[in-house]
């Protein structure tokens, strides 16, 4: 315990911390670490005596059915290690019985709009019952014919399917109501158990024990019987009330702590993105390096989070295709050749590949007009649309609209939008479709050096170079954009695809649809900001300063997360 209060501070501040030190709460307490023993207590033994003799009564009386009764060695191991007033026994054993609830409809009945609450998983969290708006309702028809999972004050309800361990107290409050299959029913454990310990149990020691044993297919799920065959600890009545007292004391606690940390770090995001803003809008070099030095003294407030470094590089990109990284470069290099003298070049290129009928003539392209310029450019810049430097804008198409199937075996490489990542390809996992995809979709087979764009989706705007020597093709949900010309970098415009200045006109033209998915004619309309070729390698080369310098801030926050985080592990080890 000494290791933990010398190391609080830091075990707190670790990423996963705070989730580690309820953990360490809820064990410290079911090991009968956390209060300690009073030797007039009655000890637990007594209560499962009472309980037996209880239960014998009921089934007696015919109000209570029978049930077999749990044994295993298992019950004396664990309590070795418990304190001598303490017991443990299988929950099956402990309870009048555990059932689970149905649903409605599978006996023709409805929901409604109002009637009996029907609580599902949705329902419960952190142990607390919401009846709102999302609430389903049953009949009293409905709720008297499924009387199995009528619920009672005192029950304790734990979800055996999909949300594996999510539990509640059931108070009257809220009766009468029922449940669906999703919840077990605990019912009839008092006599052994404070309410209270038992869902503290459930939420510690068993809840972890049915998470291991939860089966897959299309929901996680456990069974009754794995739940009745949980060993549980008993301590004398008393001794659980004071436990429960103190987790909820500590756990309290924890949640403020928590509390203050997210303000602490939204507090740090917040401060970030004003920084960046700033840096962002600087208006000459001297206001930029005004901004530029004001950041960089905070970086040990800021940079404490790797959200904030991810900020920071997408704020370098946007820097550079302002032009507001090589502001130096260019007081140092006044007679490089401009870019309007560029997009002579490449428009002379493009017009000679044409009249050779190596690319096709594209449609016109709308002007350019003041209003959709989104910042303002050195005077060596030019704004120019997409289609009026690519020869070649197109998409992919899906195998089975074209009868072709996907193999095993390596034939044709198929690229889909979880291959594109922003910068890289991501080939971890590949497809494969029949060769004969390329004889009937000629157009979309890749080149070297192609740039491929996410078009449909949640991935929209990932965009990479193809950068591999290998035949593929690509499906609909990505975009090739082709350059037939020398005069371009091509790492000045794989960065600007991946800036926010590139992401906005995405976002802001993208159709809504099922899914949002980008057009060859709007992509064809993108404005880029094109600079001098000598100064696009020079953005490159300073672009990838920076943000190698990020990445390697990254690395130094996750290793100290990852120290701290190695730290939370010893101190729980050497207090078992």
């Amino acid at each position: 315990m000494k290791l933990l209060f010398e190391n609080f501070e830091k075990i707190i501040d670790s990423s996963n911390g705070i989730e580690k030190a309820r953990e360490l709460v809820l064990q410290l307490a079911i090991e009968g670490k956390l209060v300690k023993q009073i030797q007039d207590d009655e000890p637990a033994i007594n209560l499962i005596e009472k309980f037996q003799l209880e239960k014998e009564d009921l089934i007696e009386k015919g109000l209570l059915k029978r049930q077999p009764y749990i044994e295993n060695e298992k019950n004396k191991e664990k309590k070795n290690n418990l304190p001598k007033s303490w017991e443990t026994e299988f929950l099956g054993n402990l309870v009048h019985y555990i059932t689970k609830g149905s649903t409605p409809t599978t006996y023709d009945f409805q929901y409604q709009d109002s009637g009996i609450p029907f609580i599902k998983v949705e329902n419960v969290k952190r142990g607390r019952i919401f009846i709102d708006g999302k609430t389903k309702y049953i009949s009293e028809e409905a709720h008297e014919f499924q009387k199995r999972s009528q619920l009672q004050s005192n029950d304790i309800l734990f979800s055996i399917a999909g949300t594996i361990g999510e539990t509640c107290i059931i108070s009257s409050d809220i009766l009468p109501a029922n449940t669906n299959q999703a919840f077990a029913i605990i019912r009839g454990s008092q006599t052994v158990f404070f309410p209270q310990f038992l869902r503290l149990l459930l939420n510690s020691h068993i809840s972890l024990s049915t998470k291991n044993l939860a089966r897959g297919g299309a929901m996680n799920n456990i069974s009754l019987g794995d739940l009745k065959n949980m060993l549980t600890i008993i301590p004398p009545y008393n001794e659980q009330k004071r436990i429960v007292e103190k987790v909820d004391s500590l756990m309290s606690f924890l949640d403020e702590l928590e509390e203050k940390r997210n303000r602490r770090e939204e507090k740090r995001i917040q401060l970030n993105k004003s920084s960046l803003d700033k840096l962002v809008k600087s208006k000459n070099e001297k206001e930029f390096k005004l901004n530029w030095d004001r950041l960089t003294d905070n970086f040990d407030k800021l940079y404490s989070v790797t959200k904030n470094v991810d900020k920071l590089k997408q704020t370098i990109l946007q820097l550079a295709v302002q032009g507001k990284l090589t502001e130096h470069w260019r007081k140092e290099n006044p007679n490089a050749e401009p870019a309007s003298e560029l997009l002579k070049k490449i428009k002379a290129e493009k017009e000679k590949l044409i009249k050779e009928g190596k690319i096709k003539k594209s449609k016109e392209l709308p002007p350019i007009k003041e209003e959709e310029k989104a910042f303002e450019l050195p005077e060596s810049w030019e704004w120019v649309r997409l289609g009026f430097i690519a020869s070649f804008i197109t998409k992919g198409s899906s195998p089975k609209w074209q009868g072709v199937n996907y193999v095993d075996d390596k034939q044709l490489l198929f690229i889909t939008s979880e291959n594109v990542g922003s910068f890289k390809l991501l080939l971890g996992k590949r497809k494969y479709v029949e060769w004969k995809f390329n004889k009937i979709e000629p157009r979309s087979i890749l080149k070297q050096g192609d740039f491929l764009m996410n078009i449909v989706g949640a991935s929209i705007g990932r965009t990479a170079i193809y950068s591999i020597d290998e035949t593929a093709n690509i499906n609909q949900a990505v975009c090739l954009i082709r350059f037939s010309h020398s005069f371009y970098e091509p790492d000045y415009f794989l960065q600007f695809f991946n800036s926010n200045a590139c992401l906005v006109q995405m976002f802001d033209k993208q159709v809504v649809m099922a899914r949002p998915n980008l057009s060859m004619t709007n992509i064809s309309k993108f404005l880029i900001p094109v600079p001098p070729i000598t100064e696009q390698r020079e953005i490159v080369k300073k672009t990838n300063e920076l943000i190698e310098y990020c990445n390697q801030l990254k690395q130094q926050i996750e290793s100290k997360q990852q120290k701290q985080e190695k730290l939370v592990e010893v101190v729980v080890k050497q207090i078992n």
